[in-house]
């Protein structure tokens, strides 16, 4: 149904139901009790118009993103965001996000550096929960060394957003630099915190990986135990379409072979 519609149908419903609450004692009881009705409840239905306007004013304002999301217009969607962020200054989390997905679905990930690069002077407060898609770049530029840089500091800071995945990241980005023990230090953290079963058979088959008998047999303990947790179709289901994590999409190369590990044992 498109966009339009709902926004008709919902104002219909909303002010249908508002005025059968309101009207009813009218037709019910007559004047003189609407009278009293009205002189008590006055307060609420003015509050109900406030809200009223105040959600129509906030959908009129978004009228252009919100239809262009329904069109998914992914290049005219970021104009109209960068137009937003870059002229306007609105650096709102929301418009932020939807930059980054739009940018990582459109495979340009070049400008996603210009827009962390604008948080962390404008509002360095919203890179712990953007932290994530900011840093899929620096897992497709082939330098590890930079990756490390990136997800080290942000892997051991509280409250960051999808930390199990930057931790996994970081770690990656270790192994990729021959550092296995910092990496394996980093996997036992990951499998500590109880992770989604995704992020755990992806820190599972890279502690597979390492030079330690000690860590690979830890890895074997944990495939045996996920192994029963779902199905091979279940399996299928959870990972594809990467669940609205773009991570999930980007290492779907290795979360196949990964698959096939866990079947193996």
């Amino acid at each position: 149904m498109k966009f339009k519609t709902l926004y008709i149908l919902f104002n219909a419903v909303i002010v249908a139901a508002f005025l059968i609450i309101f009207l009813l004692p009218l037709a019910l009881l007559g004047v003189d009790y609407f009278r009293l009705f009205a002189q008590k409840n006055w307060i609420a239905g003015a509050l109900f118009l406030a809200t009223l306007i105040i959600i129509n004013g906030y959908f009129a304002l978004n009228w252009k993103l919100f239809r262009l999301l329904e069109r998914e217009d992914w290049p005219a969607l970021i104009r109209h965001l960068e137009d937003t962020i870059y002229r306007r200054g609105r650096l709102a989390k929301s418009s932020c996000r939807l930059l980054l997905n739009a940018y990582l679905i459109t495979g340009k990930t070049e400008p996603i550096a210009a827009l962390e690069a604008r948080v962390r002077r404008d509002r360095p407060g919203l890179l712990p929960a953007l932290a994530l898609p900011f840093g899929l770049p620096y897992l497709l530029r082939g330098d590890p060394q930079a990756a490390a840089d990136y997800f080290g500091p942000l892997a051991a800071q509280e409250g960051v957003a999808d930390r199990g995945w930057i931790r996994w990241n970081h770690a990656f980005s270790l192994m990729q630099l021959k550092r296995q023990e910092e990496a394996g230090e980093e996997l036992q953290k990951l499998l500590r915190s109880a992770p989604a079963p995704e992020l755990r058979l992806l820190a599972l088959y890279m502690l597979a990986a390492s030079t330690s008998a000690e860590l690979r047999g830890e890895a074997e303990k944990g495939r045996a135990e996920l192994a029963g947790h779902f199905t091979p179709e279940q399996w299928r289901r959870k990972l594809e379409g990467g669940g609205g994590n773009p991570q999930v999409t980007l290492l779907a190369p290795i979360l196949r072979e990964a698959r096939e590990w866990l079947a193996k044992g």
